[in-house]
């Protein structure tokens, strides 16, 4: 749930960052795809979905205002690891490399750290996840 903090600053980056407009049923991005941005939701919904080892869709969430996604390939200039479709009308911020690279280069060294472990973390327990799925 978004707080008053989360509130304000997407506030002041929906007049910095170009949107977009996704329709129901709109696919963002799909598994594998190369990743160059991701997205802050304004309004609407998006489901985040993945394909398991047997080819089934697996819903993993459904994000609203103020949720994130697509970041992990981005930050790991890497492929997308899930999909991204509307779920209804929904208006979203881009944010681009080169964006991400302009906040991350403000921000203090430690902080730029802290997100590449975090980062890395995620990704180990991806795998670890994945790797126990086949038994």
């Amino acid at each position: 749930m978004e707080d008053d903090a989360d509130a304000d600053l997407v506030a002041k980056m929906e007049q910095h960052f170009p949107r977009l407009r996704a329709e129901p049923r709109m696919v963002i991005f799909r598994e594998n795809d190369a990743a160059d941005c991701a997205y802050v939701v304004l309004s609407g919904a998006v489901e985040i979905s993945t394909q398991n080892k047997t080819g089934d869709r697996v819903q993993l969430t459904t994000l609203r205002r103020g949720q994130i996604f697509g970041e992990l390939a981005l930050l790991n200039d890497n492929r997308r690891t899930a999909s991204a479709q509307a779920a209804e009308d929904s208006e979203l911020l881009i944010i681009n490399t080169g964006n991400l690279a302009n906040i991350l280069a403000k921000g203090h060294p430690f902080l730029r750290f802290w997100i590449a472990h975090l980062n890395a973390r995620v990704i180990d327990l991806s795998k670890r996840v994945e790797g126990q799925e086949g038994k």
